[in-house]
């Protein structure tokens, strides 16, 4: 929407300059992470929590070079998020 108002795409927001996968892996390291690593001081039962976050983040590292060629190769990165939500 940005885009067709004229106006200048939000940083890791333009799905044709950013390495989607690079963007979710800081976003968990940054953001994600040290959340979590909080609310489990309090809520020790949701320890499990941690664990998925790992999980989900060795998900985007795995693809994290199929999206960097992508993005080298025609700047289209929608069709690899898609194969990965379609059943």
């Amino acid at each position: 929407m940005e885009k067709i108002q004229g106006f200048p795409i939000s940083q890791f927001y333009d799905r044709y300059t950013t390495n989607i996968a690079k963007s979710q892996i800081g976003f968990i390291n940054f953001i994600v992470q040290p959340s979590f690593t909080q609310v489990v001081k309090v809520f020790p039962k949701l320890e499990h929590l941690v664990g998925a976050l790992e999980t989900n983040k060795q998900n985007w590292t795995s693809l994290f070079d199929e999206y960097e060629n992508q993005l080298k190769k025609d700047n289209d990165q929608t069709h690899i998020v898609e194969q990965y939500l379609l059943p």
